[in-house]
């Protein structure tokens, strides 16, 4: 049997439902992904997902860093970049520099009716209104 280094208590990404797992890390490895039966949300049972899904974590294609595309898209015009070289790497800071910069100008040119926040089902009520306070809309509508 394999005993870990240590155990990584953590959210499940894959819905809002927030169970609790825990990850077994030998060697900087994922090897096993169990859940505590004292877990308020998911009371040590996990779904497929939560069971098997942790090996994206080692997919050598996976995103680490921030990426911005090399050729700006022009709204209406929009192409999906799947090959890397159409993309260059870039630090957080000038990743949210470049985000804020793109939302500004979509504000100033469009106004708050082009604006929209797309929140998860983990997202509190004051995330949800602190957003909408960001794009300038009192009242959205939540689904």
């Amino acid at each position: 049997m394999i005993k870990p280094d240590r155990i990584v208590s953590t959210t499940c990404p894959y819905c809002g439902v927030g169970c609790t797992l825990q990850l077994h890390v030998k060697d900087d490895f994922i090897f096993k992904v169990t859940s505590p039966f004292d877990s308020p949300v998911n009371h040590g049972n996990r779904c497929v997902k939560g069971r098997f899904g942790y090996d994206y974590v080692y997919h050598p294609r996976r995103v680490t860093t921030p990426l911005i595309r090399k050729t700006p898209q022009k709204a209406g015009e929009r192409t999906q970049a799947f090959d890397l070289s159409e993309w260059r790497e870039v630090s957080w800071d000038e990743a949210l520099d470049h985000v804020a910069s793109r939302l500004v100008d979509i504000y100033k040119r469009d106004g708050s009716d082009a604006m929209a926040v797309y929140c998860c089902a983990k997202a509190t009520t004051k995330i949800i209104i602190f957003c909408k306070g960001c794009i300038g809309r009192s009242s959205a509508r939540i689904t």
